[in-house]
C-alpha cells in the first residue's frame, strides 16, 4: 500500500535543499495520503514506514534519537532527514542473477539491493540449514547466528521486506524477548482473577499496595509508559505461570495514555492469545473524582483522538472522555489513591 504512494510522496517533497524537516515531510506525507487525516499514530506510522524505504534508498536519518527526534507521538519521527549526498551508483551485485533460496526467492525480481551483504549471509543461512527442523529462539540469539552481530536484526527487521511481509522473524525461527516486567501479585486466593497492567509507576504502587489487602487483581504489573503498548506480549507468555483469567488496562485519561491501550489491542486482536480490555471500574473513579475540577488542562500533549479509541468504552464512558477531549482535558491516573479504591470494594 504504502510502496504505491511513494512516487507522490517524493514528487511533494521540497524541490530545493539537502535537508528537509518534518513540516514538510508530513505536507508531503498528506497530498501524498489524502484519506489520512492530522498527525494520529496511524498517519505517523505510515509516514515512519515511508521514511525507512527512504533510508534504505540512501536518504540519511538522524543519529541522535533522543534530541533529534519527535517523540510526542507513537512511534516517534525524526525532525529532519537528509537527501543523498551522491547519485547512487549502480550495484556490484545483480540480486535477479543470484540463486536465492526458497525463503528469499523473492529478492531475485529486484534490480538493485540494499545490504546485499546481509542478505547473503541470511541466504547462506537459510541453504546450511535446509531440511532441518530448528529450535524457536530469541532474536538476538538468532541474530549473533547468522551475523555474529547480536543486534543486527534489531535493525535489519526493519527493512521493506519484513514490514511487506515477504520475510519475518518466524521464518527465521526467532522471536523479540520483551523485558520481565515487575509484577506484585495480590494474596493468597487470587488465583484466576484478572492482571492489572497500570501504565504509571506511581500508580502502579499504590494498586499493588491496595491489592494485597482487597485481593481484587492476581497481580498488577507495571507496563513502563509506551512500553505498555507491547507489554501484554509478556503477559501472555506468563499467563499460566502466574494464573490470571485475563489483562485489564488502566492509565492515564488522556489521548496519549488511551492510544496505549489501543495500540495494544490492536497487536493483541491481529497476533495474540490473551483476552485484553479497559478496566472500567478505575476509569469510571477517575472521572467521578475529577467531576467537580472537570480534569486538567492539557498542555504540550497530543490532541487529535481516534474514533476508534472509544470502540474500547461502553457508550456512556465514551461520550464522558470525548467531552473531556473536545475541551482539551485529561485526567492523570494519580488521581486515584489507596483512600479512594476503597470506594471499589464498599
Amino acid at each position: 500500500m504504502h510502496r504505491n504512494n511513494l512516487q507522490a510522496f517524493l514528487e511533494n517533497l521540497p524541490a530545493k535543499g539537502a535537508k528537509i524537516d518534518l513540516q514538510d515531510l508530513w505536507i508531503a506525507f498528506s497530498k501524498a495520503f489524502p484519506s489520512y487525516h492530522g498527525e494520529g499514530r496511524q498517519s505517523r506510522k505510515v509516514l515512519n514506514d515511508l521514511l525507512n524505504y527512504l533510508a534504505e534508498d540512501g536518504f540519511r536519518l538522524p543519529a541522535n534519537k533522543k534530541k533529534d527526534y519527535d517523540h510526542l507521538g507513537s512511534p516517534s519521527l525524526p525532525k529532519w532527514i537528509m537527501r543523498p549526498v551522491k547519485e547512487k551508483k549502480s550495484p556490484a551485485f545483480d540480486p535477479s542473477a543470484y540463486i536465492w533460496s526458497p525463503e528469499l526467492s523473492f529478492l531475485a525480481s529486484k534490480s538493485s539491493l540494499q545490504a546485499a551483504d546481509r542478505w547473503l549471509k541470511l541466504d547462506q543461512w537459510f541453504k546450511a540449514n535446509r531440511n532441518c527442523t530448528l529450535p524457536l529462539i530469541p532474536m538476538r540469539e538468532r541474530s549473533y547466528e547468522i551475523f555474529r552481530d547480536e543486534k543486527a536484526l534489531d535493525s535489519f527487521r526493519n527493512a521493506v521486506a519484513f514490514k511487506e511481509g515477504d520475510i519475518s522473524l518466524e521464518t527465521l525461527r526467532c522471536f523479540i524477548v520483551y523485558a520481565p516486567m515487575p509484577t506484585e501479585f495480590g494474596p493468597d486466593g487470587t488465583e484466576g482473577k484478572p492482571a492489572l497492567l497500570v501504565e504509571n509507576h506511581t500508580t502502579h504502587w499504590t494498586v499493588a499496595e491496595w491489592n494485597k489487602q482487597v485481593g481484587r487483581y492476581r497481580c498488577v504489573v507495571y507496563g513502563g509508559g509506551n512500553k505498555a503498548s507491547a507489554a501484554w506480549k509478556w503477559l501472555e507468555w506468563k499467563k499460566a505461570e502466574y494464573q490470571f483469567s485475563e489483562i485489564l488496562y488502566f492509565g492515564d485519561i488522556d489521548v496519549a495514555g488511551l492510544d496505549i491501550a489501543l495500540s495494544a489491542r490492536e497487536s493483541i486482536e491481529n497476533f495474540g492469545n490473551v483476552s485484553f480490555s479497559l478496566d472500567e471500574d478505575l476509569y469510571r473513579l477517575a472521572l467521578g473524582l475529577a467531576k467537580g475540577e472537570g480534569g486538567v488542562q492539557t498542555k504540550n500533549g497530543k490532541t487529535a483522538y481516534k474514533d476508534a479509541t472509544f470502540a474500547m468504552l461502553p457508550d456512556d464512558l465514551a461520550q464522558e472522555i470525548r467531552k473531556l477531549f473536545e475541551r482539551a482535558r485529561r485526567i492523570p491516573q494519580e488521581i486515584v489513591t489507596r483512600q479512594t479504591l476503597d470506594s471499589l470494594v464498599q
